[in-house]
């Protein structure tokens, strides 16, 4: 007799289990579907051009980098955030400037910047 009362007890148990297992994936459903998770969407190859060498020793060496010049205006007596870059992809040489980052002359107006 105590055999059967044990395959009812091991069926419920089982039972339960399938229960929990989907009332999870519901749950997980029903979150993602209030509050969806976005995933970065990676479409295309990026293509990056070779490193241009300064003075190229070799003749597969790419020559002439390309320079930055510009100018930054000057507000309120203190240097401006700014970021200036040469032209290649990714850009090879880079200049990132936080707000007052350098000291400047009395009455300046505005920053020449350049990379060459």
């Amino acid at each position: 007799m105590p055999r059967p009362l044990r395959l009812a007890a091991l069926a419920s148990e089982a039972r339960l289990g399938w229960l929990v297992l989907v009332a999870g994936a519901v749950l997980i459903l029903a979150v993602q579907a209030w509050r969806p998770v976005g995933v970065p969407l990676y479409d295309g190859v990026v293509v990056q051009e070779p490193y241009r060498f300064l003075h190229p020793g070799d003749a597969d060496e790419a020559g002439s980098p390309t320079s930055y010049t510009g100018t930054k205006p000057v507000a309120g007596g203190a240097s401006p955030i700014f970021a200036a870059a040469t032209t290649e992809n990714p850009p090879q040489a880079q200049l990132i400037s936080q707000s007052a980052a350098f000291t400047l002359t009395q009455g300046a107006t505005a920053l020449q910047v350049s990379i060459t």
